[in-house]
């Protein structure tokens, strides 16, 4: 079994190190692990719109030989998770490749937006709603509808740990991990 690691660890000081240890776990499951910085991309000398093109095609031929994504919601810069994570599930699951997730917050979205006070008002239907005037999703999910629910539902939940910051324990990562490795048993 093959996995594409996703998630904002990348942009981490330490995120060769994490990498290691994630495909530590997953070697510890018999699950052979790429992680995005794994890719053999020179972008050395180009122009960064093309050294982006380059580090996406190459992150898009990992998925396509993953048999399955884990990948880490955990919130980015804001109430929601890292736009790149998202837009991998969501090729994932175009592929029909199974997405295995996991969070360090298990609160909802409205939940971490309240928190963050990004919720300017309620109005008279119940909404809750930004400064724009911009209604915020409410479905009970931890992240944008569908991001929670390109996960798959309860055969594959979103596995969540109730500490904030990020899971350098990777127990919530190995959580994930052991869910995939029973799945392909």
């Amino acid at each position: 079994m093959k996995v594409y690691l996703a998630g904002p660890e990348i942009f981490l000081p330490e995120a060769a190190e994490i990498g290691a240890r994630q495909k530590a776990i997953c070697r510890k499951y018999g699950i052979a692990a790429h992680f995005p910085l794994d890719s053999s991309v020179d972008i050395a000398g180009l122009a960064p719109q093309d050294a982006a093109r380059a580090i996406f095609l190459a992150n898009l031929e990992a998925i396509d030989a993953a048999d399955a994504v884990i990948a880490n919601m955990m919130p980015f810069r804001g109430p929601g998770m890292d736009g790149g994570t998202a837009f991998e599930m969501g090729y994932a699951h175009a592929k029909a490749i199974p997405i295995y997730a996991y969070t360090n917050d298990p609160r909802t979205y409205l939940g971490r937006s309240r928190a963050l006070g990004l919720v300017a008002r309620v109005d008279s239907g119940g909404k809750s709603r930004d400064v724009h005037g911009l209604e915020i999703e409410d479905f009970g999910l931890v992240d944008n509808l569908m991001m929670g629910c390109a996960v798959g539902g309860p055969a594959k939940p979103i596995f969540w740990h109730g500490a904030q910051g990020l899971d350098t324990g990777l127990t919530m990562f190995e959580a994930a991990v052991q869910a995939a490795a029973h799945a392909f048993r």
